[in-house]
């Protein structure tokens, strides 16, 4: 009977634990709720002005059972709503077995950047709204390594749109 209680507890400690919402889903407002699909929960969530027509829009990280773990860009119209942007599957590498290569996301008005470390090298890729293209274009990349620290822009950065753009594909060497 002793070792049935503390067996009791641990297990409804774990459902309590895993039924109640994540830091991520308190932080959801209603309005951007609705974009996420069945079978994904938010991993972040950023309100900035992401194509500097200031309006408050919105950058939507997801994940869901799989290795899934798209990144989806909301901005806000003429009528004050919400609408999706772009959406970009392969965006944010999925974890592996012993660590998650993503970092971080930064967001200023009309940019944003991600960031991954992959065998002990950090990689931040910065995306800035493109007016003419009417999308957020690849334009600036960073490497750093130990000792080693690089960025490249401009000419050795091909112009990928967020929509097409995987973390590893493009790294200058």
């Amino acid at each position: 009977m002793s070792l049935l209680r503390p067996t009791l507890l641990t297990a409804l400690t774990l459902l309590l634990a895993f039924s109640l919402p994540s830091r991520a889903e308190e932080n959801i407002p209603p309005e951007v709720a609705a974009f996420i699909p069945a079978g994904f929960q938010p991993l972040r969530y950023q309100a900035n002005d992401f194509n500097n027509d200031d309006r408050l829009d919105g950058l939507l990280m997801l994940h869901g059972k799989g290795k899934e773990r798209p990144v989806l860009l909301l901005l806000r119209g003429d009528d004050d709503k919400l609408t999706l942007a772009v959406r970009n599957d392969h965006a944010i590498l999925p974890k592996g077995w012993f660590s998650d290569p993503f970092q971080e996301i930064s967001i200023g008005t009309g940019w944003f950047s991600l960031a991954h470390t992959i065998d002990r090298q950090y990689i931040k890729q910065r995306f800035y709204w493109s007016r003419s293209k009417q999308t957020w274009l690849l334009a600036e990349i960073m490497l750093a390594a130990p000792g080693d620290v690089r960025t490249f822009s401009g000419d050795r950065v091909s112009p990928v749109p967020f929509a097409d753009f995987s973390p590893l594909a493009g790294i200058p060497r």
